[in-house]
């Protein structure tokens, strides 16, 4: 069985904080240019040489993103 351990791992609560984190100028509003899921995948598909996985994890009161980055 392969174990696969992500290199970096980051907790978002949304596009505002993930662009923050990431240091990223996105042109796109979360609500109007689409959900903060679909947003995120687009900026995450912009850099090169690095694979991502995002989940959404949800607890009682609210939920986050969970960006993972495995090369």
């Amino acid at each position: 069985m392969a174990v696969l351990l992500p290199i970096s791992v980051t907790e978002v609560s949304g596009l505002d904080e993930f662009c923050a984190k990431f240091d990223i100028n996105s042109k796109y509003i979360a609500g109007d240019d689409g959900t903060d899921e679909e947003l995120i995948i687009l900026e995450l598909n912009k850099i090169y040489n690095k694979k991502f996985v995002l989940n959404f994890i949800e607890d009682r009161t609210d939920g986050y993103f969970l960006i993972q980055v495995f090369e």
